[in-house]
């Protein structure tokens, strides 16, 4: 039983058989110089996932950048408005303080 699953361990390592030092030179010197490196790296074998298959939790949803802009900038009014609301009050808020409340 402890040589089955020793087996199946091994399975999910990744040594110098699975990834080869030249495709590895290969994609450091890609990662180093992404621009001008023109080495082709060869599609490597899958292996093994350690993590679950099935997704059970919902993904996190993601927004594109016009979504951010578009947060900043109501984030950005609602600020101004606050900072305005304060400097200049309503009107009916001075016609209360000038004729008092009726």
């Amino acid at each position: 039983e402890g040589g089955e699953g020793d087996a199946l361990w091994l399975s999910y390592r990744i040594g110098p058989e699975k990834v080869p030092d030249v495709e590895l030179a290969a994609f450091w010197r890609r990662a180093v110089d992404p621009k001008h490196c023109q080495e082709e790296v060869q599609k490597l074998e899958q292996v093994p996932r350690l993590t679950v298959t099935r997704r059970e939790l919902p993904l996190v949803p993601v927004h594109d950048i016009e979504h951010w802009r578009q947060v900043n900038r109501r984030r950005k009014e609602t600020a101004k408005a606050k900072r305005e609301a304060e400097t200049n009050p309503s009107l009916e808020f001075m016609f209360n303080a000038i004729f008092g409340v009726q």
